[in-house]
């Protein structure tokens, strides 16, 4: 693996400690669809603005994918991403 690549998934790995952010990917994993914020808000305990936050982060770490339908934001896993971050988990066990 290329130190550039190492330094992505180093990044990505950092955004995934947080466990409210595995919980947001959770809940986007089991939905098997794209969901809007207020989808969202609608499963958790933290309200909008942090959630949004928390969202804009793993979006910048290419973790999840958003689409913009007029106002709303629809936002999905990134499976091919989480499958590139994913063997860290399996590989040194």
């Amino acid at each position: 693996m290329k130190n550039e690549e190492m330094d992505r998934v180093a990044r990505q790995l950092k955004a995934l400690v947080d466990p409210f952010r595995l919980h947001l990917l959770q809940i986007l994993a089991q939905a098997n669809e794209t969901l809007c914020v207020s989808e969202i808000v609608q499963r958790c305990t933290l309200a909008q603005p942090a959630i949004s936050c928390h969202l804009c982060i793993l979006r910048d770490m290419g973790l999840v994918g958003v689409t913009k339908q007029g106002a709303y934001a629809y936002y999905s896993v990134k499976a091919e991403t989480l499958a590139e971050v994913g063997p860290w988990q399996t590989r040194h066990r």
